[in-house]
């Protein structure tokens, strides 16, 4: 009896911690999908405080809750899922623009310019490889990558220590940041891969400790995290694809706290709308598709020629745009999800 009992109490938290595990997701790919329609908001800004709140907050976000995700897998299956999730659509994106290119806008033939293109390019912004086309808004595809597999080697490194961890996750930063201010990028933007790992950390932390949710229902904590991102816009925004990191770690720490603040927003979506947790929830899942295609209609699309000149029309076909393209891109893969166990029992 007492050994039944146990059983069902174990089971019993473990279903709790499950539900508990199931509302985090939600909401942070709520959080997702708010900063990936940001993004495409913010590449249609291209100044103002509208620019720079979007830009405080919506990449290092993204960072951020890839560390909430990190697990301390073989490396085999980590670099699987890099390339199966990250590394074959960002070459995928890249082919069919430089195709489309090549059959629309009459360009030549060249493979060896893909293939350094793939390679060695990366944000619009750099003084090594000047020749090279830019991978535009697909660089932070790679960049997540590299972010993973640095932060798998800093895991295997400190081992269980939290705190070396931090130190190290600290210096690299620094390193970055020393590299920007030197104008020495890398390619796959590894110069920003090393500036922004410290936002990996903060997210690793972030979920193993479970501190996110304790602040999230603190409104004291909130109004204070509102408030220095509020003082930190004053500052400026860091900006990675540019290499901006105004006044150092100090926007940091206003991307920090603007990502709480999504989460906190996020959160509050979720427990009073249903229809628009939904929609941004399937924004979120599917971010990096919206981003490879915001990158194909960025290259195709010259919207001055259909009249859509005002920032919040072409804010909006863009949005419609990479949205039906996702939809027909999800529903295809889904379809072909299906066929697979098919043929897999008829054997």
């Amino acid at each position: 009896m007492e050994e039944s009992k146990g059983k069902s109490t174990l089971d019993m938290n473990k279903t709790s911690l499950e539900k508990a595990y199931k509302k985090r997701i939600t909401y942070i790919d709520i959080a997702r999908g708010i900063a990936i329609i940001l993004m495409i908001a913010g590449h249609v800004c291209t100044s103002g405080w509208k620019r720079n709140v979007i830009f405080s907050f919506h990449m290092p976000l993204f960072i951020i809750v890839s560390g909430m995700f990190f697990k301390d897998e073989n490396f085999k299956d980590t670099l699987k899922k890099i390339i199966i999730k990250l590394i074959i659509p960002y070459v995928i994106a890249i082919l069919i623009s430089d195709i489309i290119k090549i059959l629309v806008f009459h360009q030549s033939l060249d493979i060896l310019r893909i293939i350094e293109q793939i390679v060695l390019a990366h944000s619009n912004k750099r003084i090594f490889f000047k020749e090279i086309a830019s991978t535009g808004v697909l660089w932070f595809i790679p960049f997540l990558a590299l972010s993973r597999l640095l932060f798998y080697g800093i895991n295997k490194i400190s081992k269980n220590d939290d705190l070396l961890k931090g130190i190290i996750c600290l210096i690299l930063s620094t390193m970055g940041i020393y590299l920007a201010k030197k104008q020495i990028f890398l390619p796959w933007s590894f110069d920003i891969v090393l500036s922004a790992i410290l936002f990996y950390y903060i997210g690793y932390m972030l979920k193993k400790y479970e501190v996110l949710d304790k602040i999230l229902n603190n409104y004291k904590i909130i109004v204070l995290i509102a408030l220095l991102w509020i003082i930190g816009l004053k500052l400026g925004p860091i900006e990675l694809a540019i290499r901006s990191y105004p006044y150092g770690f100090i926007c940091y720490i206003t991307a920090i706290c603007g990502t709480i603040i999504c989460f906190f927003i996020a959160n509050i979506i979720e427990k009073y709308l249903k229809y628009t947790t939904n929609i941004l929830k399937w924004f979120g899942k599917n971010s990096i598709y919206i981003l490879c295609f915001h990158h194909l209609e960025s290259v195709i699309i010259a919207y001055s020629k259909f009249g859509i000149t005002q920032k919040w029309q072409i804010f909006i076909v863009k949005l419609i745009i990479v949205t039906i393209c996702t939809i027909i891109l999800t529903k295809f893969v889904d379809y072909i999800k299906k066929l697979i166990p098919q043929k897999s029992s008829t054997r």
